[in-house]
């Protein structure tokens, strides 16, 4: 009897040590995806945008890694986006800075006008550039200046637009 009771106690304590090492087994299963996402959540969230959370499974952590990293991605595409724009615009601000140095020097306005449409054609890769101003006279925009053979011959013939017309 003494031999059962003993078997019964080390066998009852044998099966509470294997359900706590098989409790330990699936709650580190169940974390550790958990925690490998969050960690790359707080990289990102630093400033990392090239963390990928790690994707080992097909359950509902694996879906939320899988969707997680989506929106990494277009985080990446986005910040890639407005950088490429605010280097653009940079660009443009030097040509327009680099543009109003030099024609602050000249003095005669024909000059002044090609220089402008030569400029601003070169600067940002126009097909055409032409300076309209007003006639005081009759109100209308007369062509002063332009770039290329059509702006030649558009300026030769006295190229206007009437009050009120679109280009």
């Amino acid at each position: 009897l003494e031999t059962m009771q003993r078997n019964a106690y080390i066998g009852a304590v044998g099966s509470l040590v294997l359900a706590i090492l098989l409790g330990l087994l699936v709650t580190r299963g169940i974390l550790t995806p958990i925690f490998q996402l969050r960690k790359a959540a707080e990289q990102i969230g630093g400033g990392d945008l090239s963390v990928q959370a790690p994707v080992d499974s097909r359950d509902e952590i694996g879906q939320l890694a899988q969707i997680f990293n989506r929106m990494t991605d277009q985080l990446r595409e986005a910040f890639g986006r407005v950088e490429e724009q605010s280097q653009q615009r940079v660009l443009m601000l030097e040509a327009t800075a680099d543009i109003s140095r030099r024609l602050t020097t000249i003095l005669d306005i024909d000059q002044l006008l090609q220089e402008v449409v030569n400029s601003i054609q070169n600067a940002f890769g126009y097909y055409h550039v032409h300076v309209y101003l007003i006639d005081q006279m009759t109100g209308d925009l007369v062509m002063r200046e332009g770039t290329g053979d059509v702006g030649r011959q558009l300026k030769a013939k006295g190229h206007k637009l009437q009050t009120g017309e679109g280009i």
